[in-house]
C-alpha cells in the first residue's frame, strides 16, 4: 500500500501512484515549521510569514488557473482567491479549464493549458505596469 501523499488525482477520478512500476515512492524529509506557522497564525499577533497582501498594486501580473474537476483545490476556491485581489490595480486574471483535474499538466491535452498560460504571459509582458 502506498502512503497517502504518493497518489495523484486524474480527471477521471482514478488515483495514480507517482512512482514508476517497481519503484518505491520518494519521500523527502522536511521541517514541519511551515505547518505549525499556519496553525498558530491565529494565536500570534501581527503579520505572519504566510501573509498575503492582496491589495499590493506593485506586484507582477497574476494568472490563477483552475481545473473544473479538481477535487484537491476546487475551482470555487481558486475563484475565491481571485476575488481577494479585486482591490489591487495590478493585473489579476482567472481562467477555469472545464473537465481538468488538479494534475492538469500530466493529463492528455495539457498543451491547451500551457498555450493559454504562455499567450497570457506574453500579452501581459508587453503591457505597461499598473
Amino acid at each position: 500500500m502506498l502512503p497517502f501523499g504518493s497518489m495523484l488525482q486524474t480527471s477521471h477520478g482514478e488515483r495514480t501512484p507517482r512512482a514508476g512500476a517497481g519503484q518505491l515512492p520518494v519521500h523527502i524529509p522536511a521541517p514541519g515549521s511551515f505547518v505549525w506557522a499556519a496553525v498558530l497564525a491565529n494565536f500570534q499577533p501581527g503579520m505572519q510569514e504566510g501573509y498575503v497582501n492582496y491589495d499590493n498594486d506593485e506586484r507582477a501580473p497574476l494568472l490563477l488557473i483552475a481545473g473544473g474537476e479538481d477535487h484537491v483545490v476546487p475551482a470555487s476556491v481558486t475563484e475565491s482567491n481571485f476575488k481577494h485581489y479585486r482591490n489591487s490595480s495590478a493585473t489579476t486574471d482567472y481562467h477555469e479549464f472545464a473537465g481538468r483535474s488538479h494534475y492538469t499538466v500530466g493529463e492528455d491535452g495539457w498543451e491547451e493549458v500551457a498555450d493559454y498560460a504562455l499567450e497570457w504571459a506574453e500579452e501581459k509582458a508587453t503591457q505597461p505596469a499598473a
